[in-house]
This record gives structure tokens, sequence and C-alpha cells, in this order.
């Protein structure tokens, strides 16, 4: 009995001392499981709170429901159990994930979390890779999941996000990547079809098909970017280039050049030495032969900058000149050289810049032709115009004659003894629409114009010519002060002259010598005879004939006087002739020419009141100062006129016995003539003031 009590004992101990084994982790998280094993087998797993967490009954997976404690039972069948207490704690959160969803092969980018402190893993390494910062790094084409977890208390949570990888792009240089300023590098990109893009814009600019070209010195980063954005950079250097080589593009035979570019320290070089020779340390360059050579300034670096020289031989210039046929002018006249002629001064000539021009000069003037045809190398040539001329243009005051023609003398006026000399004659001619004369290479001197219009019928209404200021005697125009190395103008004008109509007559003579009938009075032909009116206003001119005869006829009743004029004679006019109907005509206004004494006297034909005294001295003393003694008992009450040598009358006054000295301090140094009127005789003699 007791053997059996005791078997029974010893039995149930042993299936009871089984059943006390329930084994499992301690603590789960809420929302994740864990299984959980019991001994012996067969049985089944109870939650003490199913709140908390629950267990399957016959396989032992508990799952943690909420923050707590529960008590996990194993019981077998024949009642015996264990049991496992359970802490269920709360599950981390592994937040969310930020960064690109896509990178590049060969690139990177960077992922983070809302939380931090988890670990990364990348489903597909051979896609992408990623690190422990986040970095997700680029391998190959495709798509890699990448994982997040953040572990806490034994708990974990894990977040997930595709990544996916495009195909990188790549850039291929072609050459050197250093160039210079204008050079260009040549770069390809991979896979075709993206863009280009280049910074700074100041250092190179790129083309569509990567074609980098320098434009200032610095670095440039070339960016190649693909069609899925992927992008490729490279850096090229762009190095300084040296400036521009000064001087033009010409050179001369025989004249030197000295070239310059910086910065310095480069190599000076000609492509053919033969055309022109540079120092290549001082850039001097020496023109040899004509043609065309490159001259190049090289820097260490290799950078160079070239300048084409075409270099000329210098031509060789003759200037002439020639009056020309009519005109003021002076034809000049250049030869050699290409043909593309400057003159300078330009002033004064009709062109600057032909073969032929005219000058207009009144001083000397020096005149430069430039021959600017060959490449700036053309020669020069100067020439000098000494004008050394009287001319002047003759014109009409009314309708011109249809072919005017006119002859001009020049006349020499000697200042010293008043003496006048005809030096030269000249028919005018046609300048353009002037008439025009001129003398040529004449002495240095003073000079006076004469001028008669051919042609025409003398006597009547007619053109009288006029000098200067319209003075219509020459011989009282103002002098022309010549120096040889000038031109200088006296403009000749000619007035029309009208006579009044009428029936009236005026005739006469003039002649040489001592008196009509007399062996040496000789008739004075070819001198011009004015007709003016009582005023002094020229009406009309004729010549005499060959027996000293002149004659105006057709004239109206009126007053008039004569007045001939000629070269070295001075002249005292007519008195008034008064026409009238009671006396219509005056026949015999003569006049004589003094040649000792330089004068033209009326003198009555054929008896004269007043004999003319030649060879008495009537005045004295001769030179005078300021005084002048007349000898009034030869002559009877005197009338004195002094003029000088212009024909202007500076004095006029009356000597008589009583008054026989004239006060004459009032008169400049210089010749003069003083004509006396006597009662009984007349004088003219020359006077010299000293």
């Amino acid at each position: 009995m007791k053997s059996k009590l005791l078997f029974l004992v010893l039995f149930l101990s042993a299936v009871v001392g089984r059943a006390q084994t329930a084994t499992g982790p301690g603590m789960m998280c809420v929302g994740t499981s864990a299984t959980y094993m019991g001994t012996p087998a067969g049985g089944t797993w109870s939650s003490s709170n199913l709140t908390v967490a629950t267990v399957a009954t016959s396989t032992g997976v508990a799952t943690g429901v909420s923050l707590g404690v529960a008590m996990l039972t194993y019981t077998i069948p024949a009642g015996g159990f264990a049991t496992v207490a359970v802490s269920v704690v709360a599950t981390p959160s592994a937040g969310v994930l930020t960064g690109s969803g896509t990178v590049c092969s060969g690139s990177s980018t960077t992922w983070a979390s809302t939380v931090g402190g988890g670990t990364w893993s990348s489903a597909t390494p051979a896609v992408a890779t990623v690190g422990a910062s986040g970095i997700i790094y680029g391998v190959a084409s495709g798509t890699s999941t990448i994982s997040y977890t953040v572990s806490s208390s034994g708990c974990s949570a894990t977040v997930t996000r595709v990544v996916t990888v495009n195909a990188g792009a790549s850039i291929v240089t072609t050459g050197p990547t250093s160039v210079c300023i204008g050079g260009t590098v040549s770069h390809s990109g991979s896979p075709v079809g993206g863009t280009w893009s280049v910074t700074p814009s100041s250092v190179a600019s790129v083309s569509s098909s990567g074609l980098v070209t320098g434009l200032g010195a610095g670095v440039a980063s070339v960016t190649y970017t693909n069609t899925s954005g992927c992008m490729a950079v490279v850096s090229d250097s762009i190095i300084a280039s040296p400036t521009a080589i000064s001087g033009v593009g010409y050179a001369c035979i025989g004249t030197t050049q000295t070239r310059t570019s910086s910065p310095a320290g480069g190599i000076w070089a000609s492509s053919t030495p033969g055309i022109g020779v540079i120092m290549s340390a001082t850039g001097v360059f020496t023109p040899i032969n004509p043609g065309t050579t490159t001259l190049t300034y090289a820097l260490p670096s290799g950078c160079y900058t070239t300048r084409v020289v075409t270099v000329t031989a210098v031509p060789t210039l003759t200037v002439t000149s020639s009056p020309v046929a009519c005109g003021p002018g002076y034809t000049l006249n250049v030869t050699g050289g290409t043909g593309s002629y400057m003159w300078l001064p330009p002033s004064g000539l009709t062109c600057g810049s032909c073969t032929s021009p005219i000058a207009t000069v009144t001083t000397t003037t020096t005149y430069t032709a430039q021959d600017y045809g060959t490449l700036g190398c053309g020669a020069t040539a100067t020439i000098t115009l000494s004008p050394n001329k009287v001319y002047g243009n003759i014109t009409f005051s009314g309708t011109a004659p249809a072919t005017p023609s006119v002859r001009v003398w020049l006349i020499q006026f000697n200042p010293i003894d008043s003496s006048i000399t005809a030096l030269d004659s000249t028919m005018a001619c046609t300048s353009g629409s002037t008439l025009y004369y001129q003398f040529d290479g004449k002495p240095a001197g003073n000079y006076l114009v004469k001028a008669r219009l051919l042609g025409t019928v003398a006597g009547t209404s007619d053109y009288v010519p006029t000098y200067g200021a319209s003075t219509t005697v020459w011989n009282s125009a103002a002098t022309i002060v010549h120096t040889a190395t000038t031109a200088d103008a006296q403009n000749i004008n000619m007035i029309y002259g009208t006579v009044p109509t009428g029936p009236g007559f005026i005739s006469g003579y003039v002649y040489a010598g001592a008196g009509k009938g007399t062996a040496d009075a000789i008739p004075v032909q070819g001198i011009t005879v004015y007709l003016r009116n009582a005023t002094g206003d020229i009406l009309t001119c004729t010549y005499t004939d060959a027996a000293g005869a002149y004659t105006f006829s057709g004239l109206a009743y009126g007053s008039y006087e004569v007045y001939p004029t000629e070269y070295s004679y001075y002249t005292t006019p007519s008195p008034i002739l008064t026409l009238s109907s009671g006396s219509p005509s005056a026949p015999l206004v003569g006049f004589q020419k003094y040649t000792t004494s330089g004068v033209i006297l009326p003198w009555a034909i054929p008896t004269s009141v007043a004999c003319v005294q030649k060879n008495e001295v009537v005045l004295y003393p001769n030179p005078a100062t300021n005084r002048l003694y007349i000898n009034t008992a030869m002559l009877g009450e005197t009338v004195v006129t002094i003029q000088d040598m212009t024909g202007r009358t500076v004095m006029t006054t009356v000597a008589s016995d009583a008054t026989p000295a004239l006060n004459i301090a009032g008169l400049a140094k210089g010749l003069y003539m003083v004509r006396l009127t006597g009662s009984h005789a007349q004088h003219t003699a020359k006077l010299t003031v000293e």
C-alpha cells in the first residue's frame, strides 16, 4: 500500500514539475509580436490582461496592445501551468523622410528624417547606396528602396522610400583646357541632347555644341546638363593675350617704326624678314622691300597677337606752276606717285585733292602736295608762289558790248620826281564771265593803269573807264604799290556816259611846242580828251587824230569843259564853255602840251591872250621850307595853285607886289606842281618842299 502511494506521489510530482516552464521576452512594443514557448508541449496560452497584450492560445504568439503589464500563462492538460510577466512599452517613430526622389549616377543627394538617431539602409546597393548620414549616392540607373530604422527600449520603427537613379552626364574635352583670350576649347557631352552653360560670362562663352571661347582672363566653369537634369562640370583656364600691336598697317621703306604691345616680356618676330625685319626684344621694325609681312608678339604663356603690315616704296613727286591764261590764278601741276593727292593748305585752291588745282594768292604762299594713295607712304613736294602781278577786273555799269575790246596800259610812277613811264600794255581777256587784265613779272614800284574801250565811236554817248573807287581820271587814281611778291588789284569800271543831244558842237586841237605856226608846234595824236559838264562829271571821251584834232558834236545847249589827259602830264581844263542858240559851237578849244614842265594848259587859237614863260625863274627858293617867293613883276597879279603828285590841289592863293611871299609851312615834304596864272603870262613849275 505504501509503495503504491509512493509511486502516485512520484508520478504526480514528475508531471507537475514538467509544466512549470514558460519562456519568452519580458518586454514587447505596442503593435509588435513575440513568440513564447512552454513545456511540456501540448499546453495552451492565455493573457491576464487582453487590453495590454494578447496571446495565441496554441502558438504562444503574443501581441502588444497597449502600455502595461500582462501575465502570460502556459497551462498543460494535466493542470500544471507556468507564467511569464510581459511589460508592453511604446513603439518609437521613424519619422518622415525628406530629400530628392531622384539622383544622377555618379552624383549624390542627401535625405533626412524628421526623427533622428536612426540607421539607413538600401535594398539594392548596386543601384544606390546610402551612408550613415543619409547621403545617397547613385551607382547605376534604376530604383532602390531606402529604409530608415529608429530603435528605443528594445523597440524599433522603420520608414522606407524609393529613390530613382538617373543616368549621369559626362564631359569629354578635346585639346587643352587652358587657352588664350580668343582661343577655343572643344567639349562634348554625354548622353547627347543636353544643354551647355558657362560662368562667369565675362570670362568665356559656350556654344550649343560645347565650343568654349575665351573672352577674358580667369577660370570658366562649364556645365553640361542632360535631358534628365543631370550635370557635369569642367573648368577651363583663359589666359590673357597681349594687347593689339601698335601702329598702322603699313610702313614706308626708309622709315623705321617702333611697335609696342603689353604686357612686357614677349618676343617679336616677322613672318617675312625679306620684306621687313623686327628686333625680337625692342619691336623696332625696319621696312626693306615692298610686300606684306605679319608681325607677331608672343608671351611666354604661348599667347600672342599679330599685325599684318604692308611695306611700300615712297614715290617721287614733282610740282610746277604756271600763270593761268586769263585770270588771277596760277595752275599747280603735280606729277609722280599714284595720282591720289592732297594739297595743303587748301585755302586759295579750286580743288584740294586734284592734280592741277588753280591757286589764287595775293602774297607769297607755299603749297605742299601729298601723295596719299600708297598706303600712307606718299611723298611730298612743295612749291612757293610769289604772285608778282598787277591785275584787275573790267566791269560795265550797263549792258556790256557783245564783244568788248579793251586795251590796258601799265604806267610806272616815280614819287621822287613825279615822272611817269608807260611800261607795258595788254588786251583784256575773258575769265569766265568777267573781263580781266593782268601784267606779270613786273619790278617793285608804284603803278597806275589806263584803259581804252576799242572799236567804239568816240565823242558820243559811250563807256568811259573809271579806276579804283570810280576815279574817272586815270592819273589821279590811287597808286598801286607793288612789291614784286604780291598780286595787286586795280579794278576798272566802264561807266556809261550819256551826252544830252542837241545842235551844239565843240572842237579843238592839242599841240606840243611853242604854239600854232611855229616850228615846234607838233600835233599830239591819240591823246584822250574828256568832255565834262560844269560840275566836272564826265559825259564822254574821244581821242585826237593825226592832226591833233578832236570833236564833240550833237551836244545839247548847256555848259561844258574839255579835259585832255596824258601820262606824265598834269592838265588844266578848259574854261567853262557855254553853248546856246546864240553861240551853238566852240570850235577852237585848244591845248598846249609843255614837255619841259609836264603840263597841259588851255591855249587860244589862233591868238593867245597869255604867253607861257618857259625858262624864267619866277618862284624861289626851290627847294623851299617855310616861305615861297613869287616874281610877280614878270606875271602881274598871280593866282597860285599848288597840287601834289596825285593832282590834288593843296593850296590856292593870290600873290602880288604887296604879298610876294607865301607861307608853305603847312605842306608836307615832297614834290609839288605850282601853277601860276598871272595877268601877263602863265607859268608851271615843279617845287620841292623840304
